[in-house]
């Protein structure tokens, strides 16, 4: 519903207003005004500035918004159009960017010109995002309407306020505070949620860091077991190869040997010790063939090897003596 258009110099009803602020900007400035609605809408308000008394006589808000920004450049025609007068008359402040671009831009001059006759002179601002204010020719950043009242003004440009201090300019203004306070509190706010941040990521660091310790641990774990189950496994098969050298000895010296030889692989990998039995089964074998056993050796079997020709086993043995 359209609100009644108030005689200039009087103020609307506070009804009235459904929008906190009207971004004006040129089409050739819609990158900026995207920018500058989200970062506005989006920006907590201090707790100690909430409810404080604003320039349009509202109390200030947790956020500023919503606010209104869905148009682009309007066609020509004679007026500005009822859903865009309707939406500046419901605004409690007018933020005009300011570059040559709006500074030619009959539309964004016709805006301003519609606002200030509300009577709100004081709830208009502007941001200047290029250009230079005041200067005339193509360099000019404020439409004609600015030029006349010159309103609170923050610069985005790298080489003035830069776009966070320009940011804060204008909530500052929206606010109605001194802008170094809003600026202290802000930086304050700003160092807590980087500790936050910061204390987070640690804490995230430590809990990646323990899972992995944890993760490997149980996989060296893993790897012991395998190992172990591996050993035992050999340590049987070596047992059962034993029994069977004894078995056939008698019968089959022969096989007798290669069963025992073969139990003694079972259990030859590095720094292992061989299976007891597999060593007993391989000198009872090489005793029933005539072999010559080695007396008073109490030492294991530390290694073998045999001929090409299968003729002879070469056997090692460490010594239990110092």
């Amino acid at each position: 519903m359209k609100s009644k258009p108030e005689s200039k110099g009087q103020a609307s009803n506070t009804l009235d207003y459904r929008y906190w602020a009207f971004i004006s900007y040129n089409k050739n400035d819609a990158r900026w005004a995207r920018w500058l609605h989200r970062a506005i809408e989006t920006y907590g308000i201090p707790a100690q500035l909430v409810s404080h008394p604003t320039p349009a006589g509202q109390p200030a808000p947790k956020r500023f918004r919503p606010l209104f920004r869905d148009r682009d450049e309007l066609p020509a025609a004679l007026d500005l159009g009822a859903k865009v007068e309707e939406a500046l008359h419901a605004a409690h402040y007018l933020i005009v960017i300011c570059s040559p671009h709006a500074a030619r831009s009959k539309w964004v001059n016709k805006e301003i010109e519609t606002f200030q006759s509300f009577g709100r002179l004081s709830c208009v601002l502007a941001i200047i995002v290029e250009g230079e204010p005041n200067v005339g020719g193509q360099r000019e950043c404020f439409p004609p309407a600015l030029r006349l009242h010159e309103p609170i003004a923050a610069d985005a440009r790298p080489e003035g306020d830069g776009k966070r201090r320009a940011k804060l300019k204008l909530l500052a203004g929206m606010l109605g505070v001194n802008f170094d306070a809003l600026y202290q509190r802000d930086t304050k706010r700003r160092i807590r949620c980087f500790g936050i941040t910061l204390l987070a990521f640690v804490l995230l660091s430590l809990g990646i860091a323990d899972l992995a310790w944890q993760t490997n641990r149980q996989r060296m774990k893993a790897i012991q077991a395998r190992r172990e189950a591996d050993a035992l496994a050999q340590s049987r098969q070596a047992q059962a190869l034993a029994v069977a050298a004894d078995e056939v000895r008698k019968m089959y010296p022969q096989r007798s040997i290669l069963l025992a030889v073969e139990a003694m692989r079972k259990t030859r990998a590095p720094r292992e010790r061989p299976e007891p039995a597999a060593q007993q089964a391989l000198r009872d074998c090489l005793a029933a063939i005539g072999g010559e056993v080695l007396v008073g050796h109490e030492g294991p079997v530390t290694c073998l090897s045999t001929s090409t020709n299968g003729n002879w086993l070469a056997l090692g043995f460490a010594s239990s003596k110092p």
